[in-house]
């Protein structure tokens, strides 16, 4: 279960998901708003706890400024999200990107 809320595979179930952690739409957080790239960030139990996007900041020259987030608890397990706004050289972006995702978290660009 904990899979289907960390990384749904279907619209219908990103939908249905977004609904259940009150998430804004694409009204509300449109990409095109922002001059830095949006980032759907989905964490799960043992990462909602850690100092991971703290961590990247620091590693890479990018700016990182949290639009919405929200962590539930699933059969025990903690599910989390953050939209973030991310400001930097295309390079470091990328860098920062593969380092969240190499630290376990769920990376979508919005």
């Amino acid at each position: 279960v904990e899979n289907l809320f960390r990384a749904p595979k279907h619209k219908r179930t990103l939908s249905f998901i977004q609904t259940l952690q009150d998430e804004p739409n694409g009204d509300i957080l449109n990409p095109e708003d922002f001059e830095g790239t949006l980032f759907r960030l989905t964490y799960k139990d043992e990462s909602t706890k850690d100092w991971i996007l703290n961590d990247c900041i620091k590693k890479y020259d990018v700016n990182v400024n949290v639009l919405a987030g929200k962590i539930n608890t699933i059969n025990e397990s903690a599910v989390g999200y953050l939209i973030i706004e991310m400001r930097g050289e295309d390079t470091e972006i990328l860098l920062a990107k593969k380092y969240l995702e190499e630290k376990d978290v769920n990376v979508e660009v919005m």
